[in-house]
């Protein structure tokens, strides 16, 4: 559409961003919903059995895609993500354990829907923009959880 009235554009597509201030309310991020879950004492809640994969990226990865597309050419497209799939289970095992805080989820029923398999491939990004992830998993969710230590979590 936009090529179409003249008008030059970028689309990035990204995978399931988290980080810093993301809210938990509502639909927000899973992340951010299971660490408020367990720094406030409450079993989280999984929809599904768990197993369904998301690809995770850490905001500061996304910001820098952002600001390297804006030199790219023009009308281009790109993923953004890890090209990494994780299991929510697996999600909730890894901020437990940095939280030190253990709780067995309530298991829902799966949303209508509900994506099963979710990773994205960067590839282009990285052979054109240069781009790709620098922050693990682990590392962005250490980040998050001290972000929402350090804040009165419960104003995000």
């Amino acid at each position: 559409y936009y090529q179409n009235q003249g008008l030059d554009s970028t689309v990035i597509r990204y995978s399931n961003v988290f980080g810093p201030r993301q809210s938990f309310a509502g639909e927000g991020g899973v992340v951010s919903i299971f660490i408020n879950d367990l720094m406030s004492g409450k079993k989280p809640i999984i929809f599904g059995t768990g197993k369904q994969t998301r690809d995770f990226l850490y905001v500061e990865d996304a910001v820098r895609a952002a600001i390297l597309a804006q030199n790219c050419k023009k009308n281009s497209v790109y993923n953004i993500g890890t090209n990494k799939e994780t299991e929510i289970n697996d999600l909730l095992n890894l901020i437990s354990k940095l939280l030190k805080k253990q709780e067995k989820p309530y298991f829902y029923p799966f949303r209508p829907g509900e994506i099963i398999r979710s990773k994205v491939d960067f590839s282009k990004a990285k052979r054109e923009l240069g781009w790709q992830p620098e922050f693990t998993l682990k590392d962005g969710l250490e980040k998050t959880i001290k972000f929402f230590q350090k804040a009165n979590f419960t104003k995000f």
